[in-house]
């Protein structure tokens, strides 16, 4: 008997003890070495960084795992550094900190590998103080940002942060005035570069400058800038559906309030969430929501999740130090950065959480709570419905209608006469649930309805 009442309660808690956990990467037990970027394609991720360490004689930039072994890809490389990989024209290149990496005299912030040797990129870069960030392959060229001012070697072909690979030669494409772009990304069609400058060179000179913040765009030929731009530095950016996201430290987005992450559609900047703190270095979509990592993003905590509505604490994570990078392979969350703990667990710079999907948490719009009651009523019809909804009270009110959609999402807000019946167009929305929203003095009437 109490055999069968031991089996029971595992079964009933079993579920619930595998519907979250954190763990350590095996193999990977550097505590000094920085992982600042991960790329993960259908077979492994690729951990990129500072004196990553193998054994007790080797250091190398960068590791692939694929679930069951950590390989070191490449020669020692004392303490020169990764931070950016991108594969062109069937060889991969890695970008960061290379100086006479692979014993190549003119890598500098560039390398390749075809798979069986190392290779400079044309002349290389030459430059006193110079990281590559990022690297994004677009348009038939591989385009790379960062701290850089000369290539080829060659004075005449002096660039400001910005380059342009076609294969066989550098081109210098514009290039920006101020700190530093830090990250790359192609979104619509158009390549975006986000970092921290205010001045945009067209042509690489003083004179054909635009003005921008923090982001700019090139459609292969020309610049432009998203609206106007955020109002502070922006570390980086992912694409997700039909949205790009950024994240870094900034309060205003082209006159929208937003807290250090936020998305644009190609035609407006919009808000995720309001209460994010602190720097936010690294984005991902984890289980189909949003995670933002940095230093104290929300609470003194360094990694948070969108649940639709608020930024959520991940459970479990308790790290004692900044996050630089997060990465998404077979069903974990990767995530590296200067920590060494998770709580009691000792975490050496990289950590793995993993969330069951059915585990998943999301959370529910804001309602006014204390409302009277309502001494209207409203009705919404038909329901569902497909290009017009009407709206019918039991009397004539004045107020502000609003309609939401379940994410929380203002889609329409305007003024209404007194009226206990008009209609809204919706021809132009999704399929999905909705929400109506009057307010008329003290008083809130809200109801849903639905798009099929």
């Amino acid at each position: 008997m109490r055999t069968s009442i031991l089996i029971g309660i595992l079964l009933l808690v079993s579920p619930w003890l595998l519907a979250q956990e954190w763990s350590t990467v095996p193999g990977y037990t550097q505590e000094n070495g920085l992982i600042r970027a991960m790329e993960a394609n259908e077979d492994s991720i690729v951990f990129l960084g500072v004196q990553l360490l193998e054994g007790e004689e080797h250091t190398y930039a960068a590791y692939s795992w694929n679930s069951q072994e950590l390989h070191p890809i490449g020669p020692d490389s004392e303490f020169r550094g990764f931070r950016c990989m991108e594969e062109f024209n069937d060889e991969i290149y890695f970008g960061g900190n290379v100086k006479d990496y692979a014993g190549i005299d003119s890598a500098d912030v560039i390398v390749r590998f075809d798979g069986q040797s190392w290779s400079s990129v044309g002349q290389g870069i030459c430059l006193t103080t110079s990281i590559l960030h990022d690297m994004q392959f677009y348009n038939n060229s591989l385009i790379v940002c960062g701290m850089m001012d000369e290539v080829d070697c060659n004075d005449s072909l002096a660039w400001y942060g910005l380059g342009q690979w076609t294969g066989d030669s550098w081109n210098p494409i514009g290039g920006v005035w101020g700190y530093q772009p830090e990250a790359l990304v192609e979104f619509d069609g158009l390549l975006y570069v986000v970092g921290d400058f205010t001045t945009f060179s067209l042509d690489n000179t003083y004179v054909n400058v635009i003005n921008v913040n923090n982001i700019a765009s090139w459609d292969g030929e020309n610049w432009g800038q998203p609206q106007f731009g955020v109002n502070g530095t922006i570390y980086c950016a992912i694409v997700h559906e039909d949205k790009m996201y950024v994240g870094g430290y900034f309060s205003n987005c082209s006159g929208t309030s937003c807290a250090n992450v936020a998305s644009w559609d190609g035609e407006s900047w919009e808000a995720v969430g309001d209460d994010l703190q602190g720097d936010v270095y690294a984005l991902a979509f984890y289980q189909d929501q949003l995670y933002a990592a940095g230093y104290n993003v929300l609470d003194e905590y360094w990694i948070a999740y969108f649940d639709g509505y608020n930024w959520q604490n991940v459970p479990g994570c308790n790290l004692n130090n900044a996050v630089h990078s997060l990465g998404v392979f077979n069903d974990h969350l990767y995530v590296g950065g200067n920590f060494t703990q998770n709580g009691s667990m000792a975490a050496p710079g990289l950590i793995r959480y993993y969330l069951h999907p059915d585990s998943v948490q999301w959370g529910e719009p804001s309602i006014v709570v204390d409302v009277p009651p309502q001494e209207n009523k409203m009705s919404l019809y038909p329901n569902p419905a497909k290009t017009v909804l009407k709206v019918r009270l039991d009397r004539p009110v004045k107020g502000l209608i609003r309609l939401l959609s379940s994410t929380g999402q203002e889609l329409l807000q305007k003024e209404i006469t007194p009226s206990s019946e008009f209609q809204l167009d919706i021809s132009h929305l999704s399929p999905g649930v909705y929400f109506v929203y009057i307010h008329e003095e003290e008083y809130l009437l809200f109801e849903s309805f639905v798009i099929d």
